[in-house]
């Protein structure tokens, strides 16, 4: 739709403004968004409609404008033609999908390396090879087959690290599930070691505990570019309104033409031939409806979305934006909006609970390409996987069990900042327990305190 051919043969952009105007809006949705089907819905709310050019009849063909749909975004991004490229063989015939009297069967998306032909800087191009590249693996990412392929797209569940938690163990990408009696707690699992080959599973690492770590690390980190951050967004928002005022100009200037054709078409028609000058006047009359139809669309938007942001509007932006946890914590903040501020700064997080007694062994791998190390105390089930185990069984030996109750040992943990398998302080319920199992001796409380008065006679 972009390009167009001439009758010597050169190949030129569409000469049409508006559609330019309209698949340079397209291409820059899809970059801020990273999804066809998010950059859909957004134009859909912007009532922004997608161009195309139906080869029906004789030339030329006129363009028509419909609904968005973003199957027609993504063939768009896989068209090499839009980076000025020209293509041969991107489809190929798998014969072990080929089904017997189907002709077209077994036609399969060929990989760019395997093209027979692709010559670059042939056609003028809507954006460069690179970009280009980069939506074909933006798509290519987006697609998530059970911790095969890439991470996904960020969905509104509540696991912040979807898509990209690493399995320690094995190395394979790691699953999501969701527990509890509410089927709302996430779990990151990697069990296709189990499903597919019915070995061991690798390990299962509960998800609160492990994204509140990294969320701390990422807000922590952006502290020095949260000014920058906050330009920068308002930058952008800034120049996606300008983007859609230039859009609604467009369209206004096309339905005053088609009403200003419309309108020579029916001074030009003989008035004795009433046949025709009839129906030029209510193609006329369609054509001015249609005008106040999108005058009043665009009003509407106007007042909803105002083109230009006050000086008041500007410093609080900046002022949020300056408080990023703040931002980040918001009831507004969806959850897909945290992951995607996510993989701007991390590309992958290797998670292994194994690795330490008690502990989750974490590894960021930022997109920067620095890496960092952390270790977080995981909530146990059993005292076995106590993360400071040896120490407390050490310290409750060390102190005189004689002179020492369980309430007072308790306090004694309490005050050096134990803490039990599940992250509570210690009770003396738990003191006893453990003097119990680990053979240590006892005392009750009733054998500090004086005996009772007792008459002479022993009574």
């Amino acid at each position: 739709m972009g390009l167009e051919r001439q009758r010597d043969g050169v190949v030129t952009l569409n000469p049409d403004e508006e559609v330019q105007a309209r698949l340079r809006l397209i291409f820059a949705t899809f970059t801020a968004l990273g999804s066809a089907r998010a950059g859909r819905t957004s134009l859909a709310r912007e009532q922004v409609r997608m161009p195309s050019r139906p080869v029906r009849g004789p030339a030329p063909h006129d363009t028509v404008w419909n609904p968005p749909r973003s199957r027609t975004i993504r063939r768009m991004l896989h068209n090499p033609a839009y980076a000025g490229a020209y293509a041969y063989g991107q489809r190929g015939v798998d014969p072990a999908r080929q089904q017997p009297g189907r002709r077209r069967s077994g036609v399969v998306q060929m990989p760019l390396e395997q093209w027979a032909v692709c010559l670059q800087d042939v056609y003028p191009a809507s954006m460069t090879w690179d970009t280009s590249l980069a939506h074909r693996a933006r798509l290519q990412a987006n697609r998530h087959w059970s911790g095969q392929g890439g991470p996904g797209v960020p969905r509104e569940g509540q696991a912040l690290l979807q898509g990209i938690a690493i399995c320690g163990r094995c190395g394979r990408r790691m699953q999501r599930r969701y527990s509890g009696p509410q089927g709302d707690f996430p779990v990151y699992r990697c069990g296709l070691e189990a499903q597919d080959y019915g070995g061991a599973q690798c390990q299962e690492v509960r998800a609160p505990g492990v994204d509140q770590a990294v969320a701390a690390l990422v807000l922590e980190a952006l502290v020095p570019e949260r000014i920058a951050l906050a330009l920068q967004a308002l930058g952008q928002l800034e120049r996606e309104m300008d983007a859609l005022e230039h859009q609604w100009q467009l369209r206004l200037a096309r339905a005053r033409y088609a009403a200003q054709r419309a309108q020579r078409q029916y001074n030009a028609a003989e008035p004795a031939h009433r046949l025709v000058a009839r129906t030029l006047e209510s193609q006329w009359e369609a054509a001015l409806r249609a005008v106040e139809s999108t005058e009043r669309d665009y009003e509407t938007w106007t007042r909803e979305n105002r083109a230009h942001i006050t000086a008041q509007e500007q410093q609080e932006m900046l002022a949020l934006g300056e408080d990023l946890p703040r931002v980040w914590h918001a009831e507004t903040t969806t959850n897909a909006d945290r992951k995607h501020l996510l993989r701007f700064v991390v590309q992958e997080v290797i998670v292994d609970q194994k690795r330490f007694r008690g502990k989750v062994w974490l590894q960021i791998n930022w997109q920067t390409g620095a890496r960092s190390e952390h270790e977080i105390i995981r909530h146990a089930v059993s005292d076995r996987a106590h993360s400071e185990g040896e120490r407390v069984q050490e310290r409750i030996g060390q102190l005189p069990a004689p002179r020492q109750t369980d309430r007072q040992i308790a306090e004694v943990l309490h005050t050096a900042g134990d803490c039990t398998t599940y992250g509570q302080r210690f009770r003396p319920q738990n003191i006893w327990y453990l003097r119990g199992k680990w053979g240590l001796p006892n005392s009750k409380e009733r054998g500090l305190r004086p005996d009772r008065l007792r008459w002479d006679d022993g009574a």
